[in-house]
């Protein structure tokens, strides 16, 4: 069987949500990169002398996720240089490349709508989420989140739980979050990078190759911690679609700001202790 040439940037386009940015918009992360790097050597120029500063920030910042996703794929530059005289295929090009983006991070999504509420549970093969929620195709999330018992128990930190009881309303317009540390984004990184079988055994073989390892990372870092974090909120609450925000949570902002900070911070001690807890 012949494999169409385009295939490995397909592939790799695929991976830009899970470890680069979730939230970005692929296409002009493409489109700012690409001019750029034809800027560079001469060839087609990208009409910017009249942004505004906003404007110039955000494309400054395309293209540093453009440049950082290109490192990952062998011979990229090379190929984009031959559209250089063919901007209708170009753009061919770049649709293709979101398209595959897009479908890449939806599949996560897809996978964790109902799977992805047991890894709440610490012991996933004793404890259930009671009442069960069925499996539906096209099914309404109206019963997860806050609007589910075991559910709303279970976002509940155990120091909390007796107030919890006392006033679940009232706790829930009160609840903050764990940094990074809790059981179930470990069990979710497990099912999005190795495969459902891998987060309830974790000495098994996992069902599908790593996509980390398909991609060349040696270890997780905190751009796919963070994919998995929007993942699992996401999954947990009763949105329909995806959404960067989620009740008064803009996990877009939530994602850039706990990355930025991460690797502003890299030296320090507590956040190689993070680091070292996710290599583990």
């Amino acid at each position: 069987m012949i494999s169409d040439p385009l295939d490995p940037y397909i592939f790799t386009a695929r991976f830009f949500p899970l470890n680069f940015h979730p939230f970005a918009d692929f296409g002009a992360v493409l489109h700012a990169g690409i001019a750029a790097e034809f800027e560079e050597h001469g060839g087609l120029h990208d009409d910017n002398a009249n942004d505004n500063n906003e404007a110039r920030v955000t494309r400054a910042y395309h293209i540093q996720l453009f440049n950082d996703w290109a490192k990952t794929v062998p011979g990229f530059s090379n190929l984009i240089t031959k559209f250089k005289t063919d901007p209708e295929v170009l753009d061919s090009f770049i649709d293709m490349m979101v398209t595959a983006a897009y479908g890449g991070r939806t599949d996560d999504t897809g996978s964790l709508k109902y799977d992805g509420l047991i890894y709440m549970l610490k012991d996933l093969i004793k404890d259930k989420i009671e009442p069960p929620i069925p499996k539906t195709r096209n099914g309404s999330k109206a019963d997860h989140g806050w609007n589910h018992g075991t559910i709303a128990c279970l976002l509940c930190p155990m120091r909390d739980v007796e107030d919890f009881d006392a006033d679940s309303q009232a706790y829930t317009d009160l609840v903050k979050c764990g940094f990074l540390h809790g059981y179930t984004l470990v069990q979710t990184w497990h099912h999005i990078s190795t495969g459902p079988s891998s987060a309830f055994h974790k000495s098994r073989q996992a069902t599908k190759p790593s996509k980390g390892r398909m991609h060349g990372l040696q270890a997780p870092n905190i751009c796919n911690i963070m994919y998995t974090t929007v993942q699992a909120y996401f999954t947990m609450s009763n949105e329909e679609t995806w959404t960067s925000n989620v009740g008064t949570v803009d996990l877009a902002d939530m994602y850039y700001t706990v990355v930025d900070m991460i690797e502003r911070k890299s030296e320090e001690l507590w956040v190689k202790e993070l680091l070292d807890f996710w290599k583990e």
